[in-house]
């Protein structure tokens, strides 16, 4: 099985080569970066999902067929309670024409990040400069939950969780005929 992971972000390649072969053998995944076409921090569900489907129909234009392809995204989203930071993944099965949808568990951003967040700002680059952790320097992999709480919950991790829950979805027999086909464009 071949699939194309629409970026070469490192976090997001361990992620889905860790819950791949729980679900395929023999997976070759293959990487392409392309842009979103969203916000850099996309600040909800809406706008996260249609970056992944943005970044697939990118790669599909670029890289042609392959047997799946595979988009996450990273938000943050704002509530009474505060900002929080998590994940979606996108796994479209192309030999089927099926797509499952997976999103993370959502970690706390402290206030004194979320108070310099705005749409024009990458989240990223204001946890680089504010943030006071050891741990900086394994942001790359990490991400900026690793370090909201000290490498417990990793930026790998919320990938997985995302990709466990779109294709435990998708793999599920009992779920056969309620599968969502791939929008035409």
């Amino acid at each position: 099985m071949r699939i194309l992971l629409t970026s070469t972000n490192e976090a997001k390649q361990k992620a889905l080569q860790n819950i791949v072969d729980r679900f395929y053998d023999l997976a070759i995944i293959e990487t392409i970066s392309v842009d979103s076409g969203v916000s850099k921090t996309p600040t909800n569900d809406q706008e996260a999902i249609q970056g992944c489907w943005n970044r697939i129909d990118r790669a599909r234009e670029i890289k042609g067929d392959y047997d799946a392809y595979v988009s996450f995204e990273g938000l943050i989203s704002n509530h009474e309670f505060g900002m929080f930071l998590y994940g979606w993944c996108l796994f479209v099965d192309g030999t089927k024409n099926e797509y499952g949808l997976g999103a993370s568990s959502q970690v706390m951003v402290p206030r004194f990040i979320s108070s310099k967040i705005s749409a024009d700002v990458e989240f990223s680059d204001v946890v680089k400069a504010d943030y006071p952790s050891e741990h900086l320097s394994k942001m790359p992999v990490v991400g900026s939950n690793g370090l909201f709480t000290n490498l417990h919950y990793t930026r790998v991790q919320e990938f997985e969780d995302a990709a466990l829950c779109a294709l435990g979805y998708l793999h599920n027999p009992a779920n056969v005929g309620d599968q969502r086909s791939v929008p035409q464009k």
